[in-house]
């Protein structure tokens, strides 16, 4: 009986540590896993640290095996990268996990997940705020995902729970980490019916950077991202950065107050298109309805295939659906529905600034830049240079 694959895999992540570019790096050019890790214990990879030398030393495949051993313990079951389980909007983040340990259902991430973030320390308008766009995802068959730390993220899961919902619970440690303090049953709790999922296996020590790291699952795996409050100066804002990498629809909840600091993030977002201003769930699932694009990577005959990271340009081995890149030729759009149809008309044919997009349609400048992004995000629309856009 041959070695599970996964041992091959958490060799690899045991080396370079969770998280790391370094494991990506390293692997380009290899098919297989195996190849690859064959390599790094052969002393045939040039370029490593003095650590992930020792680490070599120290783990083999069968400290890895154990170690994947330790999680079937734990209650928790794995998959790696090129598992056919494996979330597909995960896979061309950048730097994508190569182990995921999780607990619950993760067949949840083929559904419509929304990421649902915002600070440690809410108002009670913010927590309400956060109840009712949760209790309309339900209803409507979406998932709401956070990063299992307090304040909003907290709200999420606990309503999830006392509703008899599933959430999706991405956590920036182990999940035998009792972190946030006092929160073990509620990650239980929520495996019920959701999902709790990280990639740091038992007995991993975090990076320095974990909640970054964190960050780029959380939105990776969601079809959008909405936050709920954060000001300008939020560590939470680095999701907002991810979500434009990754080319995830961004929405914000309006200022309660807009003199108050507390919601600074969220009206900057709003004033510069970056995100659309939504007060109720219907207007998510409305912007959402002509689907996220997502790439399914290219294999060759089953292999493995190491994937591509942003701003390399691909190669035979990395080849990426043109519908990430440029509109093929002679490719058919359809019309959007709605106020974006409206935009599509004005367009069609023409190029227009924002303002001139705006006159047309007799719609205010907030409306139209939000509308525009879900356009260009969808490849109905365009932008060219000197802040113009066209209709595809």
């Amino acid at each position: 009986m041959g070695i599970d694959k996964a041992v091959f895999w958490q060799l690899a992540v045991t080396v370079f540590g969770p998280g790391s570019s370094r494991l990506w790096e390293k692997a380009e050019g290899f098919d297989t896993v195996e190849e690859f890790t064959e390599a790094l214990v052969g002393g045939a990879v040039d370029g490593l640290t003095e650590g992930e030398r020792d680490r070599i030393e120290r783990y083999g495949l069968k400290e890895c095996g154990d170690i994947l051993k330790g999680c079937k313990n734990e209650g928790l079951e794995y998959m790696c990268f090129d598992d056919p389980g494996y979330p597909e909007r995960l896979r061309y983040v950048k730097d994508p996990p190569a182990m995921l340990y999780f607990k619950g259902d993760a067949g949840l991430l083929d559904r419509t997940v929304i990421h649902i973030t915002g600070t440690r320390d809410p108002s009670s308008y913010s927590v309400q705020t956060a109840e009712a766009f949760c209790g309309g995802m339900f209803e409507r068959g979406m998932v709401p995902s956070s990063g299992f730390a307090e304040g909003i993220d907290r709200t999420v899961c606990e309503l999830a729970v006392k509703s008899g919902q599933p959430t999706v619970a991405v956590t920036a440690y182990p999940f035998s980490v009792d972190s946030p303090k006092g929160t073990m049953e509620l990650k239980e709790e929520i495996a019920r019916k959701g999902l709790v999922i990280s990639e740091y296996y038992p007995g991993c020590r975090p990076a320095p950077n974990n909640f970054k790291a964190r960050n780029r699952i959380a939105v990776g795996i969601a079809a959008g991202v909405l936050f709920i409050e954060c000001s300008k100066e939020s560590r939470g804002l680095d999701n907002l950065n991810k979500a434009m990498e990754y080319k995830r629809p961004v929405f914000a909840v309006p200022p309660h107050d807009i003199f108050d600091e507390r919601y600074s993030g969220q009206a900057m977002m709003i004033e510069s298109g970056r995100a659309m201003a939504v007060t109720g769930t219907a207007s998510i699932a409305a912007a959402l309805e002509g689907g996220i694009k997502t790439a399914a990577p290219v294999r060759e005959s089953g292999r493995v295939r190491i994937p591509r990271r942003a701003g390399e340009k691909k190669n035979a081995r990395a080849e990426v659906r043109p519908e990430l890149t440029e509109k093929p030729a002679g490719k058919t759009v359809q019309r959007p529905g709605g106020i974006q149809g409206q935009i599509y008309d004005i367009l069609k044919g023409r190029t227009l600034t924002v303002d001139e997009i705006a006159g047309a349609a007799g719609l205010d400048i907030t409306t139209v830049l939000s509308q525009l992004m879900m356009m260009e995000l969808s490849g109905t629309v365009r932008s060219l240079p000197g802040k113009r856009y066209a209709a595809d």
